[in-house]
């Protein structure tokens, strides 16, 4: 029932229906506590009993939060909360006071975790959810109730504690439960999968193969466990004994779409084209069989990408293959795929341009996508020589470990032969934990070194490739995207290294910075960004700006005032819905009244804390982006007449685009002072502040364009951060430099020139020369976007074979000559 009858309040049925009844409409919340008070506990105890068992329309979320939030009682709502969360439609109504009740949270969870029952455990969204609000002391509950009954509920809650302590990266506490699991409950094959996958988390690919090698042992007919172990081996470079335990585990149980699926994948590493193209035909089949006998004609998502990857190898050899290559002869693209269906996409259209211009092409880890080509027979053995995991060479008999020059793990110091892959693997570590400051452990280590192995094959490859631009005298073009990752990083510094005494260059692929231009309304990517970053070395990523070919964008401007009006289109976005509670107006009022006081207002807007994509972390007064926010804060303490507002980026908290286990304000590792205030993800956007701020200090980003559009002085304390942008900020040159420009008072402003440059390079950002139209492929930019297939648009495809494309030709004069070339 909806509500039960209580001395603090008594409905009869028919009020209860009523309340039910009018749940969609704004009075409800407010009726109901004008008639029994605030005050009354049982009231709030029923209303939060009520929406878990029976939820909330979406139209009744409003009055709910805004009621809850008013009155102080958050905590009740804190579990009603998180399984909102998991509903779109209320998401942004229902996410910002989800997040205010933070305080409440981790205490009510855990209390309501030890008191869980068995019959409990079944609804699991609820679990999770307080799984995740328990934060540190889940195990502790967790183990006190003894997680080993002989109750499927609660070994389903064991596998779920896997996963939360994996984005603590605590693998001793993980591998000390599996093992627990495992003594209690030998030979369970679910016990041992579980297990296998928390150690692929943590890059420990071996041990996991180790272990389900033992499970198959001790129960040699588990499918499941055999097809873990061919997945596994597929990580590993070892495609031979997969595609064997693919083969015989079907013959055991049957056509199955996963082992058709990895026979493909497998078939694809050793470069038997014709015989994967069969296997992706039986796989499709019986992935379509699959998904009617289930009944859900969308489920199998993580299969059915696997599938249309292999399906982008088949189709993108069949588009290379069909335009020749022009005489005479320039020299080879070779493009680095590193296993993505995104990179073969976003290249394929521009190898098919190269070929025109007399480029051959080849695919270094790729052995099926170009089988019979080139002509060439030295290229042809570069053709498909790295195995798709980038960790050997496919005529090795299996990938070895790091070269012995290498540390043995993680450290401050990863160097060989004058590479530097410190921050390249730190940053690969950061992005696996969804952290800034990475812990290290087992999955660092497993990481690092996988990463070295990448770069000791990606450096023979380089010299594999200069001995042929030394002995044929043409170019090298290397293709590929994710560049502040190992391998890429190799063949981008390779190619700096190397570019004065031979025609080798590094051209880097990414999606469209269109997220940017949309606010993220569009989730299926539809551009490119590309960059010659040999020709241009100050250039970081390929959707920034460098000097030369801004200035030439601006040469051709005629347009008076449409800069202007482009970039107020991008300012105007808001990015941070608001959400007009206590907290926020109380912040606002602050900084209102601290200006009128003639006080001096410095914004530090935040970042999300992983996947930087920075090639060298630090600037001139500080070591990373942790050392300049709470050298910030220290500056500023004890100083009355400067506030400091530390604006969190909005994008922390969608889902869709990040998922961090460690937030900008968790980088805070000193105590705030009084005139400090950190604001809420979704309280305001950027113009709303900049209105009543003096300065601006950033570590790097676009919100320095941005904030100098606005007429607001910007700090930018990165190194590459200065780079990024062809425009003059604020650079501090020390410590003592920085605690200056933070300080002082009535020197800096913003010319009207650099305004107004800042306001065009906005433009130009958003424009076509960086963001490019790229129609010729299907997929999805965001992490949890709905777009679930990826592949070729075959009809635009097929018009640019046919007319051509200025802006394929525009992507092909970055590539070659690294800026546009005159019409």
């Amino acid at each position: 029932m909806w509500l039960r009858r209580s001395e603090n309040l008594a409905l009869t049925p028919a009020q209860a229906a009523d309340i039910r009844g009018r749940l969609v409409r704004e009075e409800f919340l407010s009726a109901l506590v004008a008639l029994h008070g605030t005050d009354c506990e049982e009231t709030w105890s029923q209303l939060r009993s009520m929406t878990i068992e029976n939820g909330v329309p979406v139209e009744g979320w409003d009055s709910l939060v805004r009621v809850a939030r008013d009155a102080g009682r958050m905590a009740y709502f804190a579990d009603v909360f998180s399984a909102a969360l998991e509903d779109v439609r209320v998401r942004p109504q229902v996410e910002s006071f989800y997040v205010e009740a933070e305080a409440e949270r981790p205490a009510v969870a855990a209390r309501r975790l030890a008191e869980l029952e068995p019959a409990d455990l079944r609804r699991a969204i609820r679990i999770d959810t307080l799984l995740a609000d328990a934060g540190i002391e889940t195990e502790a509950n967790f183990r006190a109730r003894g997680f080993l009954k002989a109750n499927p509920e609660w070994l389903a809650l064991a596998h779920r504690l896997l996963d939360r302590l994996s984005r603590r990266c605590d693998w001793n506490a993980i591998d000390e439960i599996c093992s627990e699991g495992l003594t209690a409950l030998p030979g369970d094959g679910g016990w041992m999968r579980s297990w296998a996958a928390m150690m692929v988390k943590a890059g420990r690919v071996r041990e996991a193969v180790d272990l389900c090698r033992r499970g198959i042992e001790l129960v040699p007919h588990d499918a499941a466990l055999s097809t873990s172990l061919a997945n596994y081996l597929l990580r590993m470079g070892e495609p031979q004994e997969a595609l064997e335990i693919a083969i015989r585990v079907q013959r055991q149980r049957g056509n199955n779409a996963e082992l058709a699926i990895i026979a493909a994948e497998a078939l694809n590493a050793l470069g038997r084209r014709d015989e994967m193209i069969d296997a992706i035909t039986e796989a499709r089949s019986s992935l379509e069989v699959e998904l009617e006998y289930s009944g859900r004609e969308n489920g199998n998502a993580a299969l059915r990408l696997r599938l249309d990857w292999l399906q982008i190898v088949v189709d993108t050899g069949e588009l290379i293959s069909s335009v020749a290559v022009a005489e005479p002869a320039k020299g080879v693209v070779a493009i680095l795929t590193q296993r993505s269906p995104l990179v073969m996409l976003w290249t394929g259209i521009a190898a098919c341009e190269m070929r025109r211009r007399g480029y051959e092409t080849v695919y270094l880890d790729s052995p099926s996508v170009l089988p019979f080509e080139p002509a060439d027979p030295e290229l042809k053995a570069l053709n498909g020589a790295i195995d798709p995991t980038g960790r050997r060479f496919v005529d090795a008999e299996q990938a070895s470990g790091p070269h012995p020059d290498w540390p043995g793990g993680y450290q401050r110091n990863i160097e060989r032969n004058g590479y530097d892959l410190y921050q390249p693997i730190t940053e690969r570590i950061a992005t696996a934990q969804r952290r800034y400051r990475i812990i290290e452990g087992k999955q660092a280590d497993e990481l690092a070194k996988d990463g070295m192995v990448r770069a000791d094959v990606a450096m023979q490859m380089c010299e594999r490739l200069a001995n042929w631009s030394k002995q044929t005298g043409k170019r090298v073009l290397i293709f590929s995207s994710m560049t502040h990752y190992s391998p890429a990083c190799i063949y981008k510094q390779f190619a700096a290294r190397c570019s004065r005494q031979l025609p080798i260059e590094y051209v880097e692929f990414n999606a469209g910075y269109e997220q940017y231009k949309n606010n993220n309304t569009n989730q299926a990517g539809s551009t490119v960004s590309v960059a010659n970053l040999t020709r241009n070395p100050d250039q970081r990523v390929c959707i920034h700006a460098t000097r030369r070919a801004f200035e030439e964008w601006l040469s051709r401007r005629t347009a008076d005032g449409e800069a202007e009006r482009e970039s107020d289109e991008i300012l105007r976005l808001r990015r941070a819905p608001g959400d007009g509670s206590e907290a926020a107006k109380a912040a606002y009022d602050r900084l209102v009244a601290h200006r009128a006081r003639g006080g001096k207002v410095v914004c530090l807007p935040g970042k999300i804390t992983y996947d930087i994509a920075i090639e060298e972390e630090g600037g001139p007064a500080h070591r990373d982006m942790a050392d300049w926010l709470n050298h910030t804060i220290e500056v500023v303490r004890g100083l009355d007449d400067v506030l400091l507002v530390i604006k969190p980026h909005p994008y922390e908290v969608i889902r869709e685009i990040a998922d961090p286990n460690e937030m900008f304000s968790d980088l805070i590792e000193v105590p705030l002072p009084d005139n400090c205030i950190v604001l809420g993800h979704r309280w305001f956007n950027l113009p709303e502040i900049m209105r009543y701020t003096d300065l601006v200090t950033l570590w790097h980003g676009t919100a320095t364009l941005e904030c100098l559009a606005q007429g607001v002085p910007v700090i930018v304390s990165a190194k590459w951060g200065v780079l990024d942008h062809p425009i003059e900020v604020l650079a501090p040159t020390d410590r003592a430099n920085y605690a200056a420009l933070i300080t002082t008072r009535g020197s800096q402003s913003v010319n009207p020139a650099t305004q107004l440059r800042a306001r065009q390079l906005i433009s130009y950002l958003v424009g076509d020369e960086v963001i490019i139209p790229y129609p010729y492929s299907k997929l999805s930019v965001l992490r949890a976007a709905s777009v679930t297939r990826w592949g070729w648009n075959k009809e635009c495809v097929d018009r640019y074979l046919a007319n051509g494309d200025l802006h394929v030709t525009h992507i092909a004069d970055l590539a070659e000559y690294g800026f546009r070339q005159p019409v």
